[in-house]
């Protein structure tokens, strides 16, 4: 593993590495209409055990029953927290949510601390364009932290972003001290016997407020060179990361540029694949492509190095990955983004963007608002709940 320097502040002190191993889990399949009752234990061998009770018809899930989404709530046994941007271990999610008619980028409450004011964000991309003006990086991943006061249940939060804002990927967490909240669209790692897939998501516009602004947001999303250049500098990163533990010849591009819609915004999605080599585990294949590349930049060392030195506080889970490790060599983690951390009634929410030399420093600033902007309206409304 790279040893980096370590410069921005740890104030939330959370581990870097989470697991669970669950004795029980709970499946909800949304095709057969079932709830399954998975229970593990291990025998004398350090093998395991698992008996399959089936629970037809479920009425109770807290997820409710929408059937448009295949990945509901995928039981975690593993999140991994991100040093600043350097040890970004595993945990799931993103958050964005509310009516496509809310556009105020604006934050509209004083209880609303980011780490970052407007000038400090501008100057921040302003040093990483000349960083790469001198050849030093291609692309970094800046993010700011936005920190506001949070006493009601982070389950209940849960709950209503599950409600507001589909997504691929979700997930709440209660690691005792601190709890995650993530809904996100990324994933980072999905392993289904030797066949590996990651799919990086970069380029984002937001979601128009009529049916015509929408057609040409996502079309000038298409059509621009500097998202392009984004999305494809980290494909072939991750390419490259792949290809350290993929057979030869086995990785493929199997769609680049694909459009996907969500509540707030539009993304430019790739897909990668690969075929695994026989001796590789799962600690080869993380150390080889952990952090994922979507969320550092290209070179991504010195892109680490970069994001250290600017960003005023560790990322904690932000970035990391949040997901599953299973017995049969299978494995599915996001990229997380769109997540929060709640920790001594704080909640704690990062959002940020690709920097390229063609990136406008004030519309990157913008970006990181709209992109967080329906959890700012949640959580404000939220506002003078009580814990459970």
């Amino acid at each position: 593993m790279e040893k980096l320097p370590q410069h921005a502040l740890d104030d939330l002190n959370l581990p870097d590495l989470f697991l669970i191993f669950p004795t029980k889990i709970l499946i909800h399949d949304r095709h057969e209409k079932t709830l399954r009752d998975i229970k593990l234990q291990f025998n004398g061998n350090n093998d395991f055990v698992k008996n399959l009770h089936p629970i037809e018809n479920p009425k109770s899930s807290p997820l409710g029953a929408r059937s448009s989404r295949r990945h509901a709530l995928r039981t975690s046994s593993l999140h991994l927290g991100a040093r600043s941007s350097r040890r970004h271990v595993l945990r799931t999610s993103s958050l964005h949510l509310g009516a496509r008619s809310s556009r105020r980028h604006v934050l509209q409450t004083s209880k609303l601390k980011s780490n970052f004011s407007r000038d400090d964000y501008i100057h921040s991309v302003n040093t990483i364009r000349d960083y790469i003006r001198e050849g030093d990086v291609y692309q970094v991943n800046l993010s700011q932290r936005f920190s506001y006061p949070f006493k009601t249940s982070s389950f209940n939060l849960f709950q209503q972003l599950y409600q507001l804002n589909p997504a691929p990927f979700f997930s709440h967490i209660n690691a005792g001290d601190h709890q995650v909240v993530s809904t996100s669209m990324e994933r980072f790692l999905f392993l289904d016997g030797s066949t590996i897939e990651t799919r990086p998501i970069k380029g984002t516009r937001k979601r128009g407020i009529t049916d015509d602004e929408d057609s040409q947001l996502k079309d000038d999303l298409i059509s621009s060179e500097k998202e392009d250049a984004e999305l494809s500098m980290i494909v072939d990163l991750l390419r490259n990361d792949l290809g350290k533990v993929c057979k030869p010849g086995s990785i493929k591009v199997h769609e680049h540029k694909r459009v996907e819609k969500y509540q707030n915004v539009f993304h430019l999605v790739s897909i990668i694949k690969g075929e695994l080599a026989d001796s590789i585990t799962f600690a080869d294949l993380l150390k080889a492509t952990f952090p994922g590349g979507s969320i550092t930049g290209c070179p991504k060392i010195r892109a680490m190095e970069i994001i250290d030195e600017l960003e005023p506080h560790v990322r904690q889970v932000y970035t990391g990955a949040i997901g599953y490790m299973g017995f049969h060599k299978n494995l599915d983690l996001n990229v997380a983004i769109r997540t929060a951390i709640i920790s001594d009634e704080i909640c704690h929410f990062g959002v940020g963007g690709g920097i390229v030399y063609d990136s406008v420093a004030g519309d990157e600033y913008e970006e990181t608002l709209y992109k967080g902007q329906s959890f700012f309206d949640l959580i404000n409304g939220m506002d003078g709940n009580t814990n459970d």
